[in-house]
């Protein structure tokens, strides 16, 4: 299982209620999660981003490309990948 983080605060919520299902199971896997950048982001975003990879001691792979190909590009690397879990909000 994977988590789509990229700072936002859909991928922020996600991965706290990820993090602390984990936490409530007791397991101490490292979480496995996956950032797309195809833009370059402020340096304030970069910031909080490795921040919260370092609060939640993530193994984060990072693919500079549209998020359909970073995800191509994730599950041909770590095969082991069966589930990317993804927050998003909803515009009603």
């Amino acid at each position: 299982m994977c988590v789509y983080f990229d700072g936002s605060l859909e991928s922020t919520v996600t991965l706290h209620l990820y993090y602390a299902l984990l936490s409530k199971l007791s397991c101490s896997t490292k979480i496995q999660a996956m950032n797309v950048k195809d833009t370059k982001p402020s340096q304030q975003l970069t910031t909080y981003i490795q921040e919260t990879c370092d609060r939640y001691n993530l193994d984060i792979c990072t693919f500079h490309c549209p998020v359909e190909e970073g995800i191509t590009a994730l599950v041909t690397k770590n095969q082991t990948i069966k589930v990317i879990i993804q927050g998003h909000r909803s515009l009603n």
